[in-house]
């Protein structure tokens, strides 16, 4: 299956796995902080909105990889509510960037 949706970036869903590409803006400032805390939310907003039921989302473990320019890879797993009403895992990864 797949999904995509054109906003700031690009959100594809394959089989069960997010992937979210944040591009900066050409009016952001040169000179911005790098948050791994702010590139966490983010990941998980974004996997919120590719879940049928995003109340019912948990997510588990994850590991958190910076590259350069701010970009931060997150890998977890989230259990949600499908459209039958079953909790099913899914792993998810996820690309954003960290800038304020």
């Amino acid at each position: 299956m797949k999904k995509f949706l054109e906003m700031i970036g690009a959100v594809v869903l394959l089989g069960g796995t997010a992937a979210y590409f944040l591009m900066p803006s050409s009016g952001e400032a040169a000179s911005v902080s790098c948050s791994p805390t702010l590139a966490e939310a983010r990941a998980r907003t974004q996997v919120r909105n590719e879940l049928k039921a995003p109340d019912t989302a948990k997510f588990g473990d994850r590991t958190v990889t910076q590259y350069a320019d701010c970009k931060f890879k997150i890998n977890g797993m989230v259990t949600a509510q499908n459209s039958f009403g079953a909790m099913i895992a899914t792993n998810y990864s996820v690309i954003v960037s960290g800038k304020h």
